[in-house]
């Protein structure tokens, strides 16, 4: 089965975040090929929503309420679990979804 999808070189961890959120939205058949715990746990909470995070507003700072509630809405983001993985994790898992693509694109390139 050939495939158009490229994966996304990274540098460092955030980079390999986001490369490896971008192949988990893609989910090329390939994926299936990488094995190790710490990818059996992120492909299963990939589909769960994201982490909100959350941080403290006081109102006194504020001198009307709609500025409060302003502050309060950007108070919160959403957190992706990728993020939450040390950076040697984050890493080995970016090594391990590499190298699938790799192996893949070697052997479709070579059976057509």
């Amino acid at each position: 089965m050939k495939s158009n999808y490229t994966m996304l070189e990274a540098t460092n961890a955030s980079e390999a975040i986001t490369s490896i959120e971008n192949v988990l939205i893609e989910n090329p058949l390939w994926l299936n090929k990488c094995t190790s715990d710490l990818f059996a746990v992120v492909k299963q909470c990939w589909n769960l929503p994201m982490t909100v995070q959350e941080y403290k507003v006081d109102k006194a700072n504020f001198d009307n309420s709609h500025d409060y509630l302003d502050a309060l809405d950007k108070s919160k983001h959403q957190v992706s679990m990728l993020s939450m993985l040390k950076s040697e994790q984050i890493i080995k898992l970016f090594q391990e979804i590499k190298t699938e693509y790799y192996n893949f694109k070697d052997n479709t390139q070579w059976n057509y």
